[in-house]
């Protein structure tokens, strides 16, 4: 990818990921994580890694910074964060979106999902992510990737009601 190209992927992802973050880390982390997540992508182009798909990979490593921050953050290298929540991680309340009384209700039953469903549903509906990529993203094959987002989308309905 010519440098160009690169600077247009940058610029075009970084408020992007920024929005990823925004439920799942606090906002003073979301632009360590950012530069992060860019400087791996760009160290394993420069090693010369076979990515497959730019996006998926950048939101694929992205998810491994997020994880490798919480397991800092609680002081527990092998954390399992599979059926954690950012409301156990961060118990404070919302403020973020506290005008929309519809959009605080929405992102408090997302943050009341584990993590991968979470992701999940942001990577697909915020990122406009295809069940492939979301796959690549979470290093699972496409079917169970359809398979969580389902899953995902009826965790989040029972939270809703």
């Amino acid at each position: 990818m010519p440098n160009d190209d690169w600077t247009g992927f940058v610029t075009e992802h970084v408020p992007r990921l920024r929005g990823f973050l925004r439920t799942l880390v606090r906002a003073e982390h979301v632009d360590d994580l950012v530069n992060e997540a860019f400087a791996r992508v760009l160290g394993a182009r420069a090693a010369g890694k076979p990515i497959e798909n730019l996006r998926a990979f950048l939101y694929g490593v992205t998810r491994n910074c997020v994880r490798e921050h919480l397991r800092t953050a609680l002081k527990q290298p092998d954390a399992d964060l599979d059926n954690v929540t950012a409301l156990q991680l961060d118990p404070r309340p919302s403020s973020m979106l506290a005008r929309e009384v519809e959009r605080v209700k929405m992102l408090d039953a997302m943050r009341s999902l584990t993590l991968d469903h979470q992701m999940v549903l942001q990577l697909f509906y915020w990122e406009d992510l295809t069940s492939r990529e979301i796959g690549l993203v979470l290093e699972i094959n496409e079917n169970t990737a359809r398979g969580r987002l389902t899953r995902a989308r009826d965790a989040l309905a029972a939270r809703m009601d």
